[in-house]
């Protein structure tokens, strides 16, 4: 019987090149370490202000760092060892990065819960709304801990990886589990900012402020949209692939994973950065100002005087 044909990438630039996904760690480190420092930057120094929020993003990078450095570790394993000999040592690493992933996802998510929670306060009748926020949030948390303790225990104790004879849980079982990871972000993410913008969209009666306002809300959106690319990436790369050695799909969708992490920390920490902004660059814009003001103009024909 002839072997079904397998649909694969039609440009491979990713074929066991862990120089990029690697890379695209540390980038993704780096940039969420530096947001998250000029986020308390402004709210410690600027706003002179912090709320739980700040200290739950900041819990959320605290948890990026050893995901990160874990999913190096991973592709380094199979970058030295090869996919064979080192799959074991490197499904290990994946499998304790995947916990401070899951961590850094439900904290985060917690900022944004926080966040929202702020600017509708019951006083103004928001009641219904924060009880839905903290629903959504609530499901999506204790969904994501269950992920997190079946998907570090699913071959018994986590050292059980580095076997190649354990039993593990099967593979079509974890593939449902990740994908319903990434449906509960998209879920909550857009279910959240929505409700959020439903209540802006109410109180602030200016047209402009309540542009602005929606446009710093619709972030929310963007983690969300990234994560509806993850799973069918996922289920792609578990058809398999014309060779045992060819990762790259994995690496792919690790990419896409790490962007929706990534893209969501930012997002929040982007839109408490407008004091930085004005201290940045107000002096800019008023400098340019004032020069430009100070320019002699050219005399009209109506000061002109006949000779």
């Amino acid at each position: 019987m002839a072997s079904p044909i397998v649909p694969s990438l039609p440009l491979n630039p990713y074929k066991n090149n862990y120089a990029s996904i690697i890379g695209f760690d540390i980038a993704s480190l780096t940039t969420c370490v530096i947001l998250v420092s000029l986020r308390l930057y402004c709210r410690l120094h600027l706003v002179k202000k912090s709320h739980w929020d700040d200290w739950l993003l900041l819990s959320a990078v605290i948890c990026w760092i050893p995901s990160c450095l874990f999913d190096v570790a991973s592709w380094l394993v199979l970058a030295n060892k090869g996919v064979v000999a080192g799959s074991g040592y490197s499904s290990y690493y994946e499998n304790i990065g995947t916990f401070f992933y899951v961590s850094q996802d439900i904290l985060t998510r917690g900022a944004y819960l926080v966040f929202y929670l702020r600017i509708m306060p019951v006083e103004l009748g928001y009641r219904w709304h924060r009880v839905i926020c903290i629903a959504v949030y609530s499901l999506y948390a204790v969904y994501l801990c269950a992920y997190a303790f079946i998907n570090t225990f699913r071959c018994g104790v986590p050292i059980n990886l580095l076997d190649p004879n354990a039993i593990c849980l099967d593979v079509t079982t974890q593939g449902i589990l990740f994908d319903l990871t990434y449906v509960c972000d998209i879920i909550s993410d857009w279910s959240l900012a929505v409700v959020a913008m439903d209540v802006m969209r109410r109180t602030v009666k200016k047209r402009k402020a309540r542009l602005t306002i929606l446009s710093v809300l619709a972030l929310g959106f963007v983690a969300g949209i990234i994560a509806i690319f993850v799973p069918p990436f996922a289920n792609l790369s578990a058809l398999g692939t014309d060779s045992s050695e060819d990762l790259s799909r994995s690496i792919v969708i690790d990419i896409l994973v790490t962007c929706e992490a990534t893209v969501c920390m930012m997002c929040l920490c982007l839109a408490a950065l407008k004091p930085l902004y004005e201290e940045w660059f107000a002096p800019v814009v008023q400098k340019t100002v004032s020069e430009a003001s100070s320019v002699p103009t050219l005399p009209t024909l109506a000061t002109l005087q006949p000779v």
